[in-house]
């Protein structure tokens, strides 16, 4: 998979919505050189302009709101007719995508893309060097539930990579499970 097909989708949502950002798993993944499983578009909060996105070729906004559990997401629309499903991420009103993007649960994961390269913070470096997945933002015990959950999945996708949940996390909501 290259990344062409991500940032091809990421071209048609940006006619409709220009600060939109190609973000997280797309990009780790091939980066990375594994089968990324579907194309993340972070969008700023649209309101009656989201009218715009459903009239882009292919776009699906009749997903209901509780499609992702995290509390930022507005609403989810998909992009048909590319190579793997296309979830553009409509946030609540006063995020920006870049922000989100920045706060994903694991560092190997803030890493995104405006269109031109790639971007990503220290934490995503740490973690490609390290051959890690880091624990660097959970907020509650249900957060931190959903980030295990999701590192169980992507072991196995990245069986030689480690798991590494700082102590005063883990300490702070494993009791709480």
């Amino acid at each position: 998979m290259n990344i062409e097909t991500g940032l091809s989708a990421l071209k048609a949502v940006q006619t409709v919505v220009p600060e939109a950002l190609l973000a997280g798993g797309y990009l780790r993944d091939c980066l990375l050189g594994r089968e990324p499983k579907d194309i993340d578009i972070f969008i700023p909060y649209q309101g009656a302009e989201i009218r715009a996105f459903r009239e882009l070729p292919g776009a699906h906004t009749d997903i209901p709101e509780c499609y992702m559990e995290q509390s930022e997401v507005a609403s989810v629309g998909s992009l048909r007719g590319f190579e793997m499903p296309v979830q553009v991420i409509e946030l609540r009103p006063g995020l920006n995508p870049l922000d989100r993007v920045k706060a994903h649960d694991f560092g190997i994961c803030q890493v995104w893309s405006s269109g031109d390269g790639f971007s990503c913070t220290p934490a995503f470096l740490h973690d490609i060097r390290c051959a890690t997945f880091t624990l660097t933002e959970c907020n509650d015990a249900k957060e931190y539930a959903r980030s295990m959950r999701r590192w169980y999945r992507l072991s196995k996708k990245y069986p030689d990579y480690t798991l590494v949940v700082p102590q005063e996390i883990r300490s702070k909501y494993e009791d709480e499970q």
